[in-house]
């Protein structure tokens, strides 16, 4: 039986680290020797974070829209840094997002308003949601992943396995 975080719990938590081993862990039950690791955005973080807890199980890494440690929410063109004119409103987002009160329809608009704040090209959302497989916005789980960045930084630890 595989041994996964699927809720958080004192033992398991949100975080990058848990998410690997819990990667790792189906990896080897499916009795996989190496693999590829592919992730965009988040799962760009994770895949820098699995090349250095686990380089040795990786062939290669995919991955695109990341950094390589937390500062980008420092850099005034984030929308994650309080210089950013869109930093108010997406805090405003994000506190709408976690009432509960807020319908499903509501929900998926404020998803759309945010996500859209980052694209120079506005019609690309549309493009994007064509791909786009996931499913809802995880308001406690970004929470938890946002705070986790703030000490995020693989950059020297990148340096050994590359």
């Amino acid at each position: 039986m595989l041994d996964t975080s699927d809720d958080k719990s004192e033992e398991y938590t949100y975080s990058m680290d848990d998410a690997i081993h819990d990667l790792e862990a189906i990896r080897e039950a499916l009795d996989i020797d190496k693999w590829t690791f592919s992730g965009h955005s988040t799962g760009g973080f994770l895949a820098l974070k699995y090349a250095v807890m686990y380089p040795d199980s990786l062939t290669k890494i995919i991955a695109g829209g990341l950094c390589a440690s937390g500062e980008y929410m420092n850099h005034p063109g984030s929308i994650y840094c309080t210089d950013n004119p869109n930093n108010k409103r997406m805090k405003g987002i994000f506190s709408e997002m976690r009432a509960s009160e807020v319908t499903r329809e509501e929900r998926i608009e404020l998803s759309k308003e945010w996500i859209m704040m980052p694209f120079y090209r506005k019609d690309a959302y549309y493009d994007m949601l064509k791909r786009k497989e996931s499913g809802r916005t995880l308001m406690f789980k970004i929470d938890y992943f946002t705070d986790e960045l703030k000490n995020y930084d693989v950059r020297e630890d990148l340096k050994k396995v590359m």
